[in-house]
């Protein structure tokens, strides 16, 4: 093997770790953006659930004040469900994160508070504006895999 045989070996090798090196790195890129993206909706969570009132999540029904004074911040938070639904189905939810989410958005909707508030909604809205959500209350499946969602 003379010298430029030799050069021109190492300079592939070299392309070549640079090019895994270089899909490793937008690879990790990649799923960094969209856990920063899920810990986001997380907070944005986190901050809306913060503003209903904590007998909601004590399993306690609210008074019809109580749900008339709590009924923008129990809207905001269907809106968030229908849009991690909407982007479940799109692909941009990972599925560790869609499991952690369905957990809690069914042991939501088991609450007597969340359920007045969805009742209340739902005989006044139009359901189309919560197209995701609706669907997910009544069949429970998993937006990505259902297909039928779009």
């Amino acid at each position: 093997m003379n010298v430029l045989d030799w050069i021109t070996a190492v300079a592939s090798t070299a392309t070549a770790i640079g090019v895994l090196i270089a899909v490793f790195q937008l690879w990790h890129s990649e799923r960094l953006a969209a856990t920063q993206f899920e810990d986001q909706l997380r907070r944005d969570y986190r901050e809306l659930c913060a503003r209903l009132p904590v007998k909601a999540f004590l399993g306690e029904p609210l008074t019809d004040s109580e749900l008339q004074e709590s009924l923008a911040a129990f809207h905001e938070y269907f809106h968030l469900c229908n849009s991690q639904l909407f982007l479940r189905a799109q692909g941009r939810i990972g599925s560790s994160t869609w499991t952690m989410w369905t957990r809690g958005l069914s042991a939501n909707f088991e609450l007597p508070a969340f359920q007045q508030a969805w009742e209340y909604m739902s005989e006044r809205a139009s359901q189309n504006r919560l197209e995701y959500l609706s669907r997910f209350l009544v069949d429970s499946v998993d937006p990505k895999l259902a297909g039928r969602i779009q």
